[in-house]
C-alpha cells in the first residue's frame, strides 16, 4: 500500500512509519519472516478541515472551550458532516472537532477498492455513528 499510495496522487497521509514486530505466534513451523508493517500518520487538523457539529448532530457533555482544536467532551453524534468551507481537498484527514476519527474522500475509497485492500474498514459518513 505504501508504494501504491505514493504513486496515487492522493494527499493527507503525512508519512508511513515502520513498526517493530515484537512477538510472532506461529501455527506450525513457518520458514517465513513476518512482513513489514506500517502505521499511516494522519495529523489531527493538519489541513484545518472541521466537522460541522450542528449537521453532525453532536451532543456534548461539555462544549469545546478552545477555538483552535474545538475538542469538547462528546456524548453522541448521528453522522459525520464536514464543513465544506474548511476542506482544502486532501483525501485523508482527521477533522477538527471529532478527535479519533479519520475521514477519507471517495477518491481514497476508490483507491482502496481498486487495489482490493482487505484490512481497511470504511464506513459511509452518513452511517458513521457514535458507538455509545
Amino acid at each position: 500500500m505504501v508504494k501504491l499510495y505514493a504513486q496515487s496522487g492522493l494527499k493527507g497521509i503525512e508519512s508511513f512509519q515502520s513498526l517493530e514486530v515484537v512477538k510472532v505466534v506461529r501455527k506450525g513451523k513457518s520458514p517465513y519472516e513476518p512482513p513489514v508493517y506500517y502505521q499511516a500518520v494522519v495529523p489531527y487538523g493538519g489541513s484545518r478541515t472541521e466537522v460541522n457539529p450542528t449537521l453532525s448532530q453532536i451532543e456534548y457533555v461539555s462544549e469545546p472551550t478552545c477555538q483552535f482544536c474545538k475538542i469538547g467532551t462528546i456524548h453522541t453524534y448521528k453522522n459525520v458532516v464536514i464543513d465544506e468551507d474548511t476542506w482544502d481537498g486532501v483525501d485523508v484527514f482527521r477533522p477538527i472537532g471529532l478527535p479519533g476519527t479519520i475521514v477519507v474522500t471517495e477518491r481514497f475509497r476508490d483507491f482502496v477498492n481498486q487495489h482490493v485492500f482487505t484490512n481497511i474498514n470504511l464506513v459511509p459518513s452518513a452511517e458513521y455513528k457514535c458507538p455509545y
